[in-house]
């Protein structure tokens, strides 16, 4: 079970890191015993039509 949170909170985080990805879909996520991880078969990323330029930092 802490493999499938795991792997769960990873995309999640790599959702919030990249806000370009709209969508993420795991087809076939395959629990294996414990001790041997997670392991997803086929993962399609789907990205915003969107792309804004990066948001530079400014001191005040």
């Amino acid at each position: 079970m802490e493999a499938v949170v795991d792997i769960l909170r990873r995309v999640g985080q790599m959702m919030l890191e990249h806000p370009e990805i709209v969508e993420i879909d795991l087809n076939l996520v395959v629990v294996a015993r414990p001790g041997e991880g997670v392991h997803a078969v086929d993962v399609r990323i789907v990205l915003s039509e969107e792309i804004s330029a990066p948001v530079e930092a400014t001191a005040r």
